[in-house]
């Protein structure tokens, strides 16, 4: 039977059975004793000159048996054996390996304390070496074998698929071990291509390694398919760079799954590079390490967690494993397909889905007083310029009155930090929704110095693709061919990526102490129009197929955003790309007046008297494009 197996016909039966999607873990268990019997055979033929004396037939005897038990069990530990072989990645040989190398060190210990105290015939110990040494060659290379024969000869060759992989890290390995798995797909790497080669290797497990230079020249003589990204630490110029000649050549421009990257080779699908991110700034360095030692195995709440921001926090957050996650937002089918993600993708399953508004008051304490959460991101807000400024009641409402309440149950509840979400729109605010924003700013640091909650602010500019935001109603207006509308000429904008903002909101909640107003470099602002014209362009397009057409300022809406108030210099932290801005203290009893004398006009509907409060707490506050500028105070 074992000899009908190991026999070549019995081998190709075996791999076309494979091929036909049957899974023979039990020929695999078989063969690999099969293997381990006779590396044993052949160590003490080695160990005794080919001559075996009654007394070592004894020895072998014993032998048989106890390497059967312990090779048998580790096998079955480590799983050697459950895996596809056709499938064999280097995570599988290296599992292997484990096994073989910690069954030697038992049958290692057993045999010297055998040969102390017990008076039986044991294992030598140079067999032991010999047969560990033959079992790891011998059960490596027929997996390997397998592997060549079921791709190599069994498979017709044909190269349907040609790949390039953008890396030389092991990232980059692992990649395409799992690109070259799909049989289907008939996947094959030509190159792994890299900007960055300071050891100027030549090759990379087997394959050679070019600059990213010569990606043309690869693309137009291997006609390739597809590029795959393994490399995480791409420049915004490099990603364009490939994104342009993807274009020009019709190439799908894909990532590596995360799951790949961490040397898992199932087969799952990839994910296309959009042009929304692309449009990325190069990458931020984080003190993960502090990130984590803070947030780990606390309880988290975020408000607004099914929006552009409270999502991607959410997503950042429980990568750190805290305790529990609450997640409140009012929007119910944001909030559901949240959970679902969270559990499907991330496999998390301490999270409490919360339908709520922050503005009902008995609802949240009940929330607070349940969970009593230790760290507090508040990212729910209302946020565009257009529908505030047309309804500055509700924006009063729910930026001003919703963050007090949530701030004074942080208070009430003893929660450790309390961390707001605001904007550029707030320095030097030209319409309700900016205003808005400042008005909770200063008040959550007029209460930072009568609480034990440390509060902390983080402002920053637009999103890039969050919800509402240009770059997609931009990309839908170029799909249906134009005109991309911009409101003026030389309206500019700071931009950052969601993920980007996110994380260093992460980093300025593990270092402020409370009162803060975290800046964040925002890098160069961006005129509107150019980002219109570079995303016809990344789309295949010119401005002769696809007209820039300019509208006129919004109300309410600024030429020009600023971070930071003229009179209020900043100062710099351990990170690069935070700043702190120092601020003057605020009058916590006047802070609370003058938002209950606007909340009683809120109340009665008089818009004009509550503008006209707003812009009297806020001297800097100047309508631009409004109805209320003729109530700035001058």
């Amino acid at each position: 039977m074992v000899l009908k197996i190991l026999s070549l016909p019995g081998i190709v039966n075996i791999i076309k059975r494979m091929d036909e999607g049957y899974s023979p873990r039990w020929i695999v268990f078989i063969v690999d004793m099969v293997i381990v019997e006779f590396s044993l055979f052949l160590a003490f033929l080695l160990r005794y000159n080919f001559e075996l004396a009654d007394y070592d037939k004894i020895r072998f005897y014993i032998g048989m048996i106890t390497i059967l038990v312990v090779r048998g069990s580790l096998s079955a530990i480590f799983k050697t054996y459950a895996h596809i072989i056709r499938h064999t990645s280097s995570m599988d040989i290296i599992r292997l390996v484990a096994s073989v190398l910690i069954g030697s060190l038992l049958l290692l210990a057993s045999s010297i304390i055998g040969r102390i105290i017990i008076t039986f015939p044991v294992i030598p110990i140079t067999v032991i070496i010999i047969e560990g040494f033959l079992t790891m060659f011998l059960m490596t290379n027929m997996r390997l074998a397998f592997k060549f024969i079921f791709f190599r000869i069994l498979t017709p060759y044909r190269l349907s698929n040609p790949v390039l992989v953008i890396g030389t890290r092991e990232k980059a390995v692992f990649t395409r071990e799992a690109l070259e798995i799909d049989r289907n797909i008939k996947n094959k790497v030509i190159s792994f291509i890299d900007s960055s080669n300071p050891q100027k290797k030549k090759r990379l497990a087997g394959l050679p390694i070019h600059e990213l230079n010569e990606l043309e020249f690869l693309i137009v003589r291997h006609r390739i398919a597809s590029i795959v990204l393994a490399k995480d630490d791409l420049l915004e110029s490099e990603k364009e760079y490939i994104a342009s000649l993807c274009k020009d050549y019709d190439i799908k421009m894909l990532y590596a799954p995360e799951s790949w990257l961490s040397g898992d080779s199932t087969i799952v699908e990839m994910k296309e590079v959009t042009i929304e991110e692309l449009l990325t700034r190069d990458p931020i360095n984080l003190d993960k390490t502090h990130i984590h030692q803070t947030l780990h195995n606390k309880s988290v709440l975020i408000t607004g967690a099914a929006g552009s921001i409270g999502s991607e926090l959410t997503r950042q957050i429980a990568r750190y494993n805290p305790r529990q996650l609450i997640l409140v937002d009012q929007a119910e089918t944001p909030l559901y397909d949240m959970d679902l993600e969270l559990k499907e993708r991330y496999n998390i399953s301490n999270c409490n889905i919360i339908l709520a508004d922050i503005l009902n008051k008995d609802r949240m304490e009940k929330i607070f007083s349940f969970f009593h959460p230790d760290y507090v991101y508040h990212a729910a807000a209302y946020k565009h310029v257009p529908m505030l400024e047309n309804d500055p009641i509700e924006a009063f409402r729910n930026n001003v009155i919703g963050t007090r309440i949530i701030a004074d149950l942080a208070d009430k509840s003893g929660v450790e930090k309390f961390i707001m979400i605001s904007t550029d729109k707030a320095v030097n605010p030209t319409g309700i929704m900016g205003a808005s924003k400042r008005m909770a700013e200063i008040y959550v640091q007029a209460l930072n110095a009568h609480s034990e909650t440390s509060y902390i602010t983080t402002r920053f500019g637009n999103v890039l693709n969050s919800s509402g935001s240009v770059i997609p109603r931009f990309l839908k207006q170029i799909r249906e061919g134009g005109p991309v509308t911009v409101t003026h000429p030389e309206v500019t904008r700071y931009f950052m990526t969601i993920q980007e903002s996110c994380q260093l909101v992460l980093e300025a909640s593990v270092m402020g102490t409370g009162g803060e107003i975290f800046l964040f470099d925002m890098g160069e602002p961006v005129r509107i129009a150019d980002l219109a014209r570079k995303l016809i362009r990344l789309t295949g397009r010119n401005e002769n197929d696809i007209e820039v057409q300019y509208t006129g300022l919004r109300d309410g809406e600024k030429l020009f955003e600023e971070l930071l108030l003229q009179a209020e210099p900043c100062k710099p932290t351990h990170h690069p790309k935070i700043m702190i801005a120092e601020r003057k203290p605020y009058n916590y009893e006047n802070i609370i007046e003058h938002i209950d004398n606007i909340s009683l006009y809120a109340t009665s509907q008089d818009e004009i008297s509550v503008v006209k409060l707003m812009k009297k707490m806020i001297p800097t506050y100047k309508s631009q494009n409004s109805v209320y500028k003729k109530y700035d105070i001058n």
